[in-house]
């Protein structure tokens, strides 16, 4: 898997979200874990425990993708899981994720940083775009603000490199994941690893690692609209 770091990029035309963006002083919910712990035979590069590791904050939307992306980047990086994820609905659905999203963290070993979901202002920031298809333009905002906020995050825990699992998807768009991730970085003086995380069979090898251990695998990307879809289609795969 080829992977390239980025600090600065074009600008999005999406810059209008951080503008709209707002900062509640919210108490985050820290689970630390010793790191290190990894996944046999998941390790990408020869790491040599000697030598330290750069820290990465990975934006998780679900454990399936957190459990294979933290463990192909073990070998170069040392992860820091960040949920954050407005757009999954309902209540439940959400939570359900997050205690999974919890699970893989201590699989994996190392913490995460859990961040409430201010679903009101994800719903403000979508709802022009309610009757888009997936991969559509209300895709691109839901992309954006998760980003923006990882990079908030990386930026203020001192984190210099950061990336999200959300190109492993078969439904998300990697070239604009990326486009959005290199302009948070340069707002905010980080590093975003840009990859396209579901080449090589990612997605494939993913649902078969959930399976083996044990985690629940969504059959929707998250929000009311992907569910309503994914009702319309049969819910017949997995789609995050």
């Amino acid at each position: 898997m080829t992977l390239r770091a980025s600090r600065s990029g074009r600008i999005c035309c999406l810059s209008y979200v951080e503008q709209a963006a707002t900062k509640p002083e919210w108490s985050d919910r820290v689970f630390t874990h010793s790191f290190g712990a990894g996944l046999d035979g998941m390790r990408i590069g020869g790491y040599n425990g000697g030598m330290e590791r750069p820290r990465i904050l990975l934006h998780a939307c679900c454990a399936p993708d957190a459990l294979y992306v933290a463990g192909i980047l073990a070998g170069e990086y040392a992860a820091c899981l960040y949920f954050y994820n407005p757009n999954i609905h309902p209540e439940d659905e959400h939570d359900l994720r997050l205690r999974e999203t919890e699970k893989a963290a201590r699989i994996l070993g190392v913490p995460i940083f859990v961040e409430p979901p201010d679903a009101a202002r994800w719903f403000d920031l979508t709802r022009a775009f309610r009757n888009e298809p997936e991969k559509g333009r209300r895709c691109d905002v839901c992309y954006a603000v998760r980003i923006q906020k990882t990079a908030q995050k990386a930026s203020d825990l001192g984190i210099p490199v950061f990336t999200t699992v959300m190109s492993l998807s078969p439904w998300k768009k990697a070239a604009v994941i990326n486009r959005i991730g290199r302009m948070f970085a340069a707002r905010h003086g980080l590093t975003f690893l840009e990859a396209d995380f579901k080449k090589k069979n990612g997605f494939h090898h993913s649902v078969a690692l959930s399976r083996e251990k044990g985690i629940y695998r969504q059959n929707y990307c998250g929000c009311l609209f992907s569910l309503e879809a994914a009702r319309c289609r049969g819910a017949g795969g997995a789609t995050a």
